[in-house]
């Protein structure tokens, strides 16, 4: 099984508030109804508690973007490329979820097949987890890459099959890019 993927590449800074106002404009259109589903702004306690669980600082794009709007509510209709963009709480989770799961051993025989810059691991510690598409597959913002990689880029992590894609160089373009994706 094949899993296709396509790679974004921003070349300009723009806000993630900026990004924010697109995307919530995008919805406004598609379906006033679906603004319902964001939730509030993440706290810095929350954003702080986060960086504390998972042992490392989180860059500052996606900081602002939590601060704006702490994920989605689960239950409603997923907006982020048919995936739920996850709160706080869930990225903690999820994280936590894999950490333990590779503690047991669960991946030990199993080989991934990474692009270019990304690790050939099935689960790595400094991957963070920002959607869930209900089957267990994540894309995870990449905190160590491989050598030809970016720190921050945005990679697809499948929980049964080991490619794991480079889908956007950082952040920013990926969350820039959502947009054109909605569901």
């Amino acid at each position: 099984m094949h899993h296709e993927t396509n790679h974004y590449h921003r070349e300009h800074s723009v806000s993630i508030a900026h990004d924010w106002h697109v995307f919530e404009q995008a919805l406004q259109r598609k379906d006033p109804n679906l603004l319902q589903g964001l939730n509030a702004p993440a706290t810095d306690e929350q954003v702080r508690q986060l960086e504390k669980h998972l042992g490392t600082p989180l860059p500052t794009q996606l900081k602002e973007c939590l601060r704006i709007h702490d994920g989605q509510d689960p239950e409603a209709p997923w907006l982020f490329a048919g995936c739920e963009f996850m709160s706080t709480r869930r990225i903690a989770r999820t994280w936590s979820l894999w950490q333990q799961l590779a503690a047991n051993g669960d991946f030990r025989d199993l080989h991934a097949k990474p692009d270019h810059g990304v690790r050939a691991l099935w689960w790595s510690p400094h991957w963070i987890p920002l959607t869930f598409n209900g089957s267990g597959d994540h894309d995870c913002l990449d905190m160590s890459p491989a050598a030809g990689g970016k720190s921050g880029q945005i990679i697809r992590v499948w929980h049964d099959h080991g490619q794991r894609a480079l889908v956007a160089d950082s952040f920013a373009a990926w969350f820039a890019d959502l947009p054109n994706h909605l569901t």
